[in-house]
């Protein structure tokens, strides 16, 4: 898409062209120089040649030349259009960070919150054929200088509540616990359940990740937040340094859930207790991405977390209700997200991370292939073995284009069961305009592979504006599943409207969606952190199992607790296995293909 108005992007060119003139090659600048060309139409033909990408970079190869038009051959079927003003859903124009999507109002069907760092949250709910403005009414509209978002039912009431991280809202404000009041309106509950207790000084607090699970066993859901700490020279603490500041009062928070049996909620600060405060790795450090999951599947709930200061993921095992660091998963780079995810579909946990850093590394890696050996960025998988160790796998995001990924989330576009992602680049460096990636997981033999297609130069998804807040999910409930970004940088001079990409792909294979629903004594209503099997069988008798991880996926982007996973050429259920946290013993369930299955956890044998 080339800009209507190319008098700024020629007058941009021109200056880096000067630059460039004057102290030498640099690959942000080349790169800049050449992608205010691509604004106006004149790439490559204006561009001066001393400074023009070759065609043999992997950029050139997926965008422009041979890898675009392959491609496009062999995802014929699959169609992404780009929907956001056809459903109101692009704006306002702000620095996008957190999503989530849940079914709010219970009326059947999936609904988006957003938010940015400048604007009031945004809330649209669907109703079928269009997504009505509930921002108001759900008094919302209010809330502003938002950054991370989930939703979970944290009192057990079947409502999707929300949880905000608010580090530009006021300084008493940084957390919000927003309860569900009956698909009605959400009503601030944060000091009414301890969650953000009255007085507390510290700096603003950038919450990274806000992840869900019940770490006790005692059927209600608990909090982690992972913080980066900023200096506020205007707090208790202005006569230190910043870095004494900042190290002071940025402490990783895992707050205990202690619901009585009236369903009241009181949150209990237990980091110490749990092993990840004083005296642990973790202690005062800058925690970016963290994940949920029961790796070692025997029952509780492990945790990945991905840390500024050592590169790779530090893995914790949950025993006797204390976390214990039991392995470093190096990858000679900084994470920014992590995910646990089954994979290759084996019904054992494998580790994601979005890879963090800044230009000029991102930049010579992603849109020139060179410097690998140097900056080590890009995201990564490390799949578990029976055996229970993990092995890194850099061949996963192939195309050779390890770009720097600030939010990222995962789903199934053509439900053949391979995993499908989406990674919003780029980082707080103006400069860094980079486009967004889209890699759809591979097959072979109707069986999902340890390789991923990067399809970024179709259907307008690599776009380069910042991506932070990214959902998938089956908005108007046809059968595949549609993407949600929140786009926008760190800066007031930033912004950009979101995106929303319908599918409107001509699939042909099979899919199942699940919904779990808690016993009448578990109050984790939807299942978090099950792991679910599905056993099915196409028309020649061969076997498709599929697995899948119930939680809400990574970081800015808020993912439904509701699985959709793709079959392939699957044409009934055989059965499904759910494995409830808990238990390490699944309970069988009947199950019907390309609808909607309640999974009730009683109702298992």
């Amino acid at each position: 898409m080339h800009h209507d108005h190319k008098t700024y992007s020629r007058k941009a060119a021109e200056l880096f062209e000067r630059l460039l003139d004057t102290y030498g090659w640099d690959p942000t600048l080349v790169w800049l120089l050449n992608f205010s060309y691509m604004t106006t139409g004149e790439f490559p033909d204006n561009v001066p040649t001393r400074y023009l990408i070759p065609d043999t970079t992997p950029f050139y190869s997926h965008f422009l030349g041979d890898d675009k038009e392959r491609l496009t051959k062999k995802y014929h079927d699959l169609h992404l259009v780009e929907s956001s003003q056809e459903y109101g859903l692009d704006g306002p124009l702000d620095a996008g960070r957190g999503t989530a999507v849940a079914d709010f109002d219970q009326d059947g069907y999936l609904d988006l919150v957003w938010g940015g760092a400048f604007q009031s949250m945004q809330m649209r709910c669907f109703n079928g054929e269009t997504f009505v403005d509930r921002t108001d009414e759900w008094n919302l509209s209010h809330i502003s200088g938002t950054h991370i978002i989930t939703a979970a039912d944290y009192n057990g009431d079947s409502w999707m509540d929300l949880f905000i991280s608010r580090p530009l809202g006021t300084r008493k404000g940084d957390f919000l616990l927003l309860r569900n009041e009956e698909g009605q309106t959400f009503r601030d509950v944060t000091q009414e359940v301890n969650l953000f207790p009255s007085g507390d000084e510290h700096p603003q607090l950038f919450v990274w990740s806000s992840v869900w699970g019940d770490i006790d066993g005692d059927g209600d859901l608990d909090l982690l937040v992972t913080t980066f700490g900023l200096y506020n020279p205007e707090g208790d603490n202005r006569s230190a340094s910043p870095l004494e500041a900042i190290r002071d009062n940025f402490p990783l928070r895992l707050y205990r859930n202690d619901m009585d049996s009236n369903g009241n909620v009181t949150f209990t600060d237990v980091t110490d207790a749990y092993g990840l405060g004083k005296g642990s790795l973790l202690d005062r450090q800058n925690v970016w991405g963290a994940a949920f999951g029961d790796y070692d599947r025997d029952g509780d709930l492990d945790l990945v977390f991905g840390l500024w200061h050592v590169p790779g993921i530090i893995l914790y095992e949950n025993k006797d209700r204390r976390f214990t660091r039991t392995n470093l998963l190096s990858s000679d780079a900084i994470h920014f997200q992590t995910a646990l995810v089954d994979i290759n579909h084996d019904g054992l946990l494998d580790v994601y991370g979005a890879g963090a850093g800044f230009s000029p590394g991102g930049i010579l890696q992603g849109m020139f292939g060179q410097g690998k050996d140097r900056y080590h960025t890009g995201s990564k998988i490390w799949v578990q073995t029976p055996a229970g160790t993990f092995q890194r796998h850099d061949e996963y995001f192939s195309g050779g284009m390890p770009f720097v990924a600030m939010g990222a989330n995962f789903g199934d576009l053509n439900n053949d069961g391979a995993i499908d992602w989406y990674q919003g680049t780029g980082n707080p460096e103006g400069w860094m305009v980079i486009p967004n990636l889209l890699y759809m997981g591979k097959m072979q033999d109707g069986q999902p592979v340890l390789e991923t297609d990067n399809i970024s130069g179709l259907f307008g998804v690599g776009t380069i504006q910042k991506g932070h807040g990214i959902v998938f999910f089956d908005f108007d409930d046809d059968g595949d599943q549609d993407i949600y970004s929140n786009l926008g940088g760190m800066w007031s001079g930033d912004p950009w409207p979101n995106q929303f990409f319908k599918n409107e792909s001509k699939l042909t294979n099979s899919w199942i969606k699940i919904r779990l629903q808690g016993s009448k004594e578990n109050r984790n209503v939807y299942g978090l952190g099950a792991m679910i099997k599905v056993i099915a069988e196409n028309g020649q008798g061969q076997t498709r199992e599929r697995t899948y991880h119930m939680d809400n996926g990574t970081g800015f982007g808020s993912q439904s607790y509701l699985a959709h996973i793709g079959l392939f050429d699957a044409q009934k259920i055989i059965r499904v296995e759910v494995t409830w946290l808990g238990d390490t013993t699944p309970k069988t369930y009947p199950a019907h293909i390309n609808t909607l299955n309640i999974l009730k956890q009683d109702e298992g044998t």
